[in-house]
């Protein structure tokens, strides 16, 4: 996790993840494993499938 990421409650994130500076998850979600979310980014869906997500809401571009 880089600088001021925002994890909320009950979220649960698998291994190898890596999230970028300033992005925020909402309560509740899920990230897999191997997932890269970028800087800024908002998700506000579980993520359950590897690979690079970016915006806001975050969606997969890789």
């Amino acid at each position: 996790m880089y600088p001021s990421v925002n994890v909320s409650g009950c979220c649960e994130v698998g291994s190898c993840v890596e999230f970028g500076t300033g992005m925020q998850i909402l309560q509740g979600l899920s990230v897999v494993d191997n997932a890269i979310v970028g800087a800024s980014a908002c998700v506000v869906r579980n993520i359950e499938e590897a690979g690079v997500y970016v915006g806001a809401p975050a969606k997969r571009i890789k």
